[in-house]
């Protein structure tokens, strides 16, 4: 038997691939008083943010914890011109620089190249051009190891060696 909440959550997600964000936001709001969940929170945020309600979306969201909420944020941050809390919303940890990068901690950047991308955005609008430069240039490494990864998984499924 489907729950209550899974119904909603598909309505919600069926509503947004369409662009009926009306209907998709009627949905996910069910669905955040239904269970009050990090993933039932995105859905929602997301239907505020897709609709162009990106105040909403950013005070739904403010203090989440989740690396999706924080990407999501982050975005809606961006476009409300808030950059510092966006920045915040994307660092692992609040004295992070791009210089001092390790696996661990790309992994913990919501949103992972994506979010480094974003930082970078946010240094370039910031002037900070030499961190912008870093965050841009750890996007392209993550982008590329991912790539070559993928490579290698063909390699290994449909070649063999």
């Amino acid at each position: 038997m489907v729950s209550c909440a899974s119904q909603l959550r598909s309505l919600a997600e069926h509503y947004l691939s369409i662009y009926l964000y009306d209907m998709a936001r009627f949905y996910a709001e069910r669905l955040w008083y239904e269970e009050k969940t990090q993933t039932s929170l995105h859905l929602l945020a997301l239907t505020y943010f897709k609709s162009g309600k990106i105040n909403q979306s950013y005070l739904l969201l403010k203090g989440s914890s989740s690396l999706e909420n924080r990407y999501l944020f982050a975005q809606s941050c961006i476009q409300l011109s808030k950059f510092t809390e966006a920045e915040q919303a994307l660092l692992p940890y609040s004295n992070y620089r791009p210089t001092n990068v390790n696996d661990d901690i790309i992994g913990k950047v919501p949103g992972g190249a994506a979010g480094l991308y974003l930082l970078g955005v946010i240094s370039r609008r910031e002037n900070r051009k030499s961190n912008a430069i870093e965050y841009f240039k750890l996007s392209l490494m993550v982008i590329y190891i991912i790539n070559i990864n993928i490579n290698k998984l063909f390699l290994l499924i449909f070649c063999h060696f």
